[in-house]
């Protein structure tokens, strides 16, 4: 009975291993599919790929491109960890004919960067320091606050993650998408997007670019109690009230806005006071009008943008300002 026990455990052992073996093949092929699929858009780069203990696609340190050379916009993280139904669709990599992109699928990168990205060099002016903190250090006397300086008010940080989720229904051309940039401590944006008239070829053809329409899209930035510490350290520095930093930073803030064409209405500024002051969670929401072309938003004169996007802002549960 014992021997009869051994063997069958001994058997179990070498299928699971066979199985683990399979499954690991797989996520690299799968890998690969994920490559290819890229190819008309960026170059998808990585030193390793492998199955996760989750079932999940693992990519280590995966790097991809936008163009060639070394000056190429580049997207790079640690790990990458890609969820699209566990170990059986990990097994589909085999079949002939398979999608190489899921339908719907998370993807989740550990201390993401990037390298030459102009969109990502110009979102830096607004979204500064070491978090996405919008207008992190204006008004904030001498260098940028260091690390240290935070560490001493008990602000430590750690690695960024981030999280993108897709789903594709393509019998209703409808595409959603929700991601999180996060900075433990720091701060955390979130946002979701609900495309129609939505198309795998929006991404190299020009007319299916030009259908697509954006239905509902939201940013919502959390603060993870870096604010306060920010208003202590940087009046701490001039050994001024907190209340008279604050002073200090909405006009930096004004004058930031004021040199790239923009003025904040009145009920606006007061709005983004108490965020710097008790913060909370600032959403804006836009519910554009059905006509409104998102792949030709850098046409539209600034005026008519705000006013087809409606957009509005709220600060935790009060009533939203346009």
């Amino acid at each position: 009975m014992a021997r009869k026990l051994r063997n069958g455990l001994l058997a179990l052992l070498v299928l699971l291993g066979a199985l683990w073996l399979a499954l690991e093949f797989a996520a690299r092929a799968t890998a690969r599919q994920f490559a290819r699929a890229l190819d008309p858009v960026a170059v998808l780069e990585y030193d390793s790929a492998g199955l996760g203990w989750n079932g999940r696609l693992r990519l280590d340190a995966p790097r991809v491109h936008f163009g060639s050379g070394s000056a190429a916009p580049t997207l790079t993280a640690d790990t990458a960890h890609v969820a699209a139904g566990g170990w059986l669709w990990m097994l589909r990599g085999y079949l002939p004919g398979a999608d190489p992109l899921p339908a719907e699928a998370v993807l989740e990168l550990h201390g993401s960067g990037v390298a030459n990205m102009p969109l990502a060099a110009a979102l830096g002016e607004w979204l500064q320091g070491p978090g996405p903190v919008p207008f992190a250090t204006e008004g904030c006397e001498g260098a940028a606050p260091t690390v240290a300086e935070y560490a001493r008010l008990g602000i430590h940080g750690g690695t960024r993650g981030d999280r993108i989720d897709y789903r594709f229904d393509a019998d209703r051309d409808r595409f959603e998408l929700a991601f999180e940039i996060a900075r433990p401590d720091f701060a955390r944006l979130t946002g979701s997007a609900d495309f129609s008239a939505f198309r795998p070829a929006v991404f190299s053809d020009a007319r299916a670019r030009a259908e697509l329409r954006l239905a509902r899209a939201e940013l919502a930035y959390h603060d993870e109690g870096f604010l306060g510490v920010r208003n202590a350290v940087c009046a701490g520095r001039v050994k001024t009230s907190t209340s008279s930093f604050i002073d200090a930073h909405m006009a930096a803030v004004d004058r930031f806005l004021a040199g790239r064409g923009i003025r904040a209405s009145d009920d606006l500024r007061e709005l983004y006071r108490r965020l710097v002051t008790e913060g909370g969670t600032l959403r804006l929401t836009t519910l554009p009008d059905p006509g409104w072309v998102p792949a030709a938003i850098a046409e539209y004169p600034r005026a008519d943008l705000l006013r087809q996007l409606s957009v509005t802002a709220r600060l935790g549960d009060a009533l939203p300002l346009m």
